[in-house]
């Protein structure tokens, strides 16, 4: 929701899945519980596009989010 389609990099800093979706929240949560390399990873490349987040990319996810919505 908002942001998070710019902000969130699937499989790169963090996973996207449908809401309700029990099984994939246990497979992602184990993946980062078993790889401290990917927490790593995933906090590295986080940093890496935080710095060029503004309140315009932050605008841009929610008009994206609206969108999505509207299918």
């Amino acid at each position: 929701v908002g942001a998070a389609a710019i902000l969130i990099q699937q499989d790169q800093n963090g996973y996207v899945f449908k809401v309700g979706d029990v099984k994939m929240l246990s497979y992602y949560l184990e993946c980062l519980v078993q790889g401290s390399e990917k927490r790593k990873l995933f906090s590295k490349k986080s940093l890496e596009i935080i710095e060029n987040f503004s309140y315009r990319e932050d605008i841009a996810g929610f008009f994206a989010a609206l969108a999505y919505v509207k299918k």
